[in-house]
Formats: structure tokens, C-alpha cells, sequence
């Protein structure tokens, strides 16, 4: 759903063992050590932590709202559904997904 800033909610749901190494780092510029961007939401079911670069740990569990800052790596412990209120991730990883498209374009082209 489109807010009237002009960001966009979303449901998600993620499942236990999700790797963000494996399913978003790849995708980012860069690839950077941890997430770099900020997420709100609120968490419908479930329960997820995340670790931050300067080593400390918050959990967040069903019925809680979370404000997760740069430089994090999430942890799910059991299937959670959110809803986030911001998109700058899905930006990020849109940006990125349009990078490696014309990379490929560019590439078939013998322009790279």
C-alpha cells in the first residue's frame, strides 16, 4: 500500500533460518558487512532479534512495533509476519536488481 509520503507498507513474512547473507547482501550494493538500512514495523506473529555492529542484541516479538537502525543482522526464531512502514530496503534492493539488469543488457551488448 502506497502512505501519503510517498513510501510504501508492507506484509512480510519470514521464516526461520532466513540468511541475510545468502537472500539480501548479494543484492546490495556494495555488499556491505550488515543491513545498512532502517526498518519500522510492526510485528503481527512470531519473533526475530537482531545483532548490531557495536555488538548489542534487541528482540522483537508479536504485538510490538520495532525501529531497527543501520547495521544489523536479523535473526528469526520462529515464523514471523510483519508489516513494515519503510521501503528504503526495498529501494536499495530494487536499485540493485536494475544495476545487474543493465549490467546483463550492457554485457550481451559488448559494451562491458
Amino acid at each position: 500500500a502506497l502512505l501519503p509520503n510517498g513510501s510504501k507498507a508492507m506484509k512480510m513474512k519470514v521464516q526461520p533460518g532466513f540468511d541475510w547473507f545468502k537472500s539480501i547482501q548479494p543484492k546490495m550494493p556494495n555488499c556491505p558487512p550488515s543491513c545498512p538500512v532502517t526498518h519500522i514495523g510492526f510485528i503481527i506473529s512470531g519473533r526475530m532479534s537482531c545483532k548490531f555492529d557495536d555488538g548489542s542484541t534487541e528482540c522483537y516479538e508479536a504485538g510490538q512495533t520495532y525501529y531497527i537502525r543501520p547495521g544489523h543482522i536479523p535473526s528469526v526464531q520462529e515464523e514471523c509476519v510483519a508489516v513494515e512502514f519503510s521501503s528504503e530496503a526495498q529501494k536499495v534492493i530494487e536499485k540493485a536488481t536494475a544495476e545487474e539488469e543493465e549490467k546483463k543488457i550492457l554485457k550481451l551488448h559488448g559494451d562491458i
